[in-house]
């Protein structure tokens, strides 16, 4: 084993080095092998028995080289190299049949002879590995664009090889045909694999590998060219030919390409787009017909020629009409995607109504005709009650299908006129521009939406919160914060009146409702200002060691701290929970940035992000861009996800795509307490496990079973993930975790948050451990 290993260790070696470097050995090498010939060392008999051994050992060097890079691939690749293998080693067998002729027999090889047999194999079985090779070429209408392209460069190149070698072996003529016709093999195998190398240029990626296999080809072809012209002019192929250095160097040059290709993904293969290479075979007509009249003009009318250039220009239009029909897809395509990018851009995804935006263009637009003509604008405002508890009981799926529900429900309700919109989360909204019964209306919605909605073979009941503000045509001017202040304060009163029902705005209503209002408003403005706090939770290993500091948001109204859970809700509402998270990142990186030459090792700095707010498509480019700002490592940051948080398995994977590109670890945080925890658990592979605090609650009983803990350990584990037991209040639950492979705690025990301003090294945990002591 060690002896098969040494060659692919060479191999590999030289891959890493740079590719000049092995072509300046590669002619260096043919240097050598020309000047043996040239000075005739030995005699003649020993420059042609070097002759022939350098033309057997360069095709062996090439096909070990193409089966090597053959076993490291799979599928069409190996398959291709595999074929290009057998047909240079093929080629290196005719020349063992020529050297046994010429050296040992020393007589002339016989034409044709059993060495033709191996070297007309190599360019049929290097076409088939070139056919077989995987290319993006061949998507859409590119199977026609290949063919029109190859028929345009084989013609062009079959009128060159015409006028310079084809049609002096052809009026060379011969003594029977079938000699003629192997005479004629050797071009015309040479000018199909170089149509195949012209194809492998205009329609991919050229890479290093290709550079040096097609430089093999085009030698290879300049070489059989050579000696068939030479042959059928009479003047033969004295040692040490052109011919000879063209073969010893073409097979080198294709084990080159072997050695330095590089194995493209199918989802990264790209078609080039360089105009040079697009034009490539437009240029091979343009010689091609040049040829044709250089012809005309030297030897008169060649009809050959003139046949194969209608050809040529033929494949010319076609491919000009291709060109012209892919640009009315492409074109159509193109504006197809427009619409779809602007229905997007006014469109919830979800439901596909009218999202705020188009939603506060429309009332701008009402209230503009209302200042103008005095028409009167109404607006109903709808919130769902208690639509969380389907999202934490049944998952987000059952959510999604709630949220269409309504939709349809609500959209088949409202008239042609009006406009329906899903503001976000869970709130709906209409706007009447007419003096239509506004108050009927919103009765028919509540009847719509009383009605309960199948989930999960379960009837899940469903009521709405409406609340209605009207501007009659009597009324003064009226801004757009303004009337939807209003419909807002009446729906909240609905709510807080029992639920299920419409109230419509008046001005006696305002109080606990305007506060709320007012409350979301401030909350708005101190995100926007940076006001809102950030407060740092240390994160520790089982030895009482630092291993990261989690950030909290933190929001105080009016001087009274408000629950987290009330100004995210209030983020949700207004699309502003990216922001939020940003916010909080930033102001806990630069904290940590502030430690940071006091830490012994890198303490981690962990954020909330959870998937379902990935709705923002920027959001970690944003996070991207702030990471480099501060310049601080990708992976010096934590992102929190919660499975609580995630839409769906395409959302899901398109969110850790992004987040795992830029370079962040990702943590679980509440495992446990979401919809097909396991499950969802192998699709998300985290780097973190946060273990949720009604598992770690119950480990104070010494009668309670620690199985079920104990498996989630082991098994995040075997996933690869560092395990961290959140909520630990007491000593024994810190001891009974760490005695089951946790690897990390976080909990009022080890240490309570603590606001960015009163924070210092020692209470998060960076210098010294808290909170408990050590026990062996």
């Amino acid at each position: 084993m060690e002896r098969l290993s040494e060659p692919t260790a060479l191999i590999d070696a030289a891959r890493r080095g740079r590719p000049a470097v092995a072509l300046a050995v590669l002619f260096g090498v043919a240097a050598v092998f020309t000047a043996l010939l040239r000075l005739r060392v030995g005699g003649p008999f020993v420059a042609r028995a070097i002759d022939d051994g350098g033309q057997i050992v360069s095709p062996a060097l090439g096909a070990c080289f193409c089966a090597w890079q053959a076993r490291r691939l799979s599928g069409a690749e190996r398959l291709s190299w595999a074929l290009i293998a057998g047909g240079i080693a093929a080629w290196g067998i005719g020349e063992v049949v020529w050297t046994y002729y010429e050296v040992v027999a020393g007589r002339a090889t016989p034409f044709p002879s059993l060495a033709d047999c191996g070297y007309l194999l190599f360019p049929a079985l290097a076409l088939g590995g070139l056919l077989v090779r995987p290319s993006s070429a061949y998507a859409g209408t590119g199977r026609f664009r290949v063919v029109l392209d190859g028929a345009m460069v084989a013609s062009a190149l079959f009128i060159i090889s015409w006028e310079t070698t084809l049609g002096s072996v052809y009026h060379g003529g011969a003594d029977n045909l079938f000699v003629l016709l192997v005479g004629l093999a050797y071009p015309v195998g040479d000018l199909v694999l170089i149509t195949a190398a012209a194809l492998i240029v205009v329609h991919s990626q050229l890479r290093r590998g290709d550079v040096f296999f097609i430089s093999g080809l085009v030698a290879i072809a300049l070489a059989d060219s050579y000696f068939s012209y030479t042959s059928a002019m009479g003047s033969g192929n004295s040692t040490g030919s052109f011919a000879d250095i063209g073969w010893f160097v073409s097979f080198l040059l294709m084990g080159l390409g072997a050695v330095f290709y590089e194995h493209v993904p199918a989802d990264q293969r790209e078609r080039t787009e360089s105009i040079v290479l697009v034009c490539l075979p437009y240029a091979f007509v343009v010689v091609g017909i040049t040829a044709t009249a250089v012809g005309l003009v030297r030897s008169g009318i060649d009809y050959v020629t003139l046949v194969v250039s209608v050809v040529a220009i033929s494949a010319l239009l076609a491919r000009q009409l291709l060109a012209v029909l892919d640009n009315r897809r492409l074109s159509a395509d193109l504006l197809a995607r427009q619409h779809e990018l602007h229905f997007r851009a006014f469109h919830d995804p979800l439901t596909g109504l009218a999202n705020r935006a188009l939603f506060y263009d429309r009332v701008a637009h009402a209230l503009e005709l209302h200042r103008r003509d005095m028409r009167p604008v109404s607006l109903v405002f709808c919130d769902l009650d208690d639509f969380k508890s389907v999202n934490d009981s049944l998952g987000h799926d059952a959510g999604d299908t709630v949220l269409t529900t309504v939709a349809e429900r609500l959209n088949a309700i409202v008239r042609e006129g009006d406009t329906l919109a899903r503001l976000g989360g869970d709130e709906f909204a209409v706007l009447f521009e007419d003096d239509g019964d506004v108050a009927l209306m919103a009765d028919r919605m509540l009847q719509a939406l009383a009605r309960p909605v199948m989930i999960q073979n379960r009837m899940v009941p469903l009521r709405a919160s409406i609340g209605r503000s009207t501007v009659s045509a009597t009324d003064g001017n009226i801004d757009v914060p303004q009337l939807l202040k209003q419909a807002d304060i009446a729906m909240y009163t609905a709510k807080r009146t029992g639920k299920g029902a419409a109230v419509d705005y008046n001005a006696t209503l305002g109080g606990v409702e305007s506060n709320v209002l007012d409350k979301r408003i401030a909350f708005a403005g101190d995100l926007s200002a940076g006001r809102v706090g950030t407060a740092l939770q240390p994160i520790l290993s089982m030895e009482c060691e630092p291993y990261a500091v989690e950030a909290l948001a933190r929001w105080s109204f009016d001087g009274v701290a408000v629950p987290p859970d009330q100004f995210v809700k209030m983020a949700e509402r207004e699309g502003l929970l990216a922001d939020l998270d940003l916010l909080v990142a930033r102001k806990a990186l630069s904290q940590m940035l502030r430690y940071e030459h006091l830490m012994a090792t890198p303490v981690l700095t962990s954020i909330n992000l959870g998937l379902g707010r990935f709705v923002e498509a920027s959001i970690a480019e944003r996070l991207g861009t702030l990471l480099a700002e501060l310049e601080v490592a990708p992976s010096r940051l934590i992102v929190e996800i919660t499975e609580r948080d995630v839409l769906d398995l395409t959302v899901m994977h398109s969110a850790l795509a992004s987040l795992r590109d830029l370079g962040v670890r990702i943590a679980i945080d509440d495992f446990g307490v979401g919809q097909s925890t396991l499950s969802r658990l192998g699709a998300i592979r985290p780097d973190i496990v946060k273990l949720d605090r009604s598992f770690v609650e119950p480990l104070d009983d010494p009668t309670m079973s620690t199985t079920l803990v104990r498996g989630i350990i082991t098994l995040a584990h075997d996933l690869g993930a560092v395990v961290v037991g959140e909520g630990i209040e007491t000593e024994r639950q810190f001891d009974v975790l760490r005695s089951l492979g946790c690897d990390a705690a976080q909990g009022f025990l080890l240490g309570r948050p603590m606001p960015i301003g009163d924070t210092s090294p020692v209470n998060i945990g960076i210098t010294e451990p808290v909170g408990i002591s050590v026990r062996d």
